[in-house]
């Protein structure tokens, strides 16, 4: 898919090399080692946690990718825990789009 390609090449280019990924069909925990969380076919809406914002170095990234274009009809969460008070959550709910965001080590950014 250009859409992926063009999202792993862009983080290629800001990290200095090969970001790590994972594609994900079901709600999810997000490792500290990953960089691209691919989300594929599922049957339900699905969520994805991020680790605290002050558990991770500043600059720390995520990039979530609607990879299956179902996102209007099953929505992807991106739950945002910061160092101190309440979950941020953003919401893809637009086919094939993405986002992005990184901490800042008190809360989690997006770009």
């Amino acid at each position: 898919n250009d859409f992926i390609q063009t999202v792993e090449d862009s983080i290629n280019q800001v990290m200095g090399g090969a970001s790590a990924y994972i594609n994900i069909t079901s709600s999810y925990s997000a490792s500290k080692d990953v960089n691209i969380i691919g989300v594929g076919n599922r049957a339900t809406a699905v969520s994805i946690v991020l680790p605290k914002a002050d558990t991770v170095p500043p600059g720390k990234s995520y990039i979530v990718v609607d990879e299956s274009g179902e996102a209007s009809t099953k929505p992807i969460s991106l739950i945002m825990p910061p160092s101190i008070g309440n979950n941020a959550t953003l919401t893809i709910n637009n086919n094939s789009t993405s986002i992005t965001v990184y901490s800042n080590s008190n809360r989690w950014v997006q770009i």
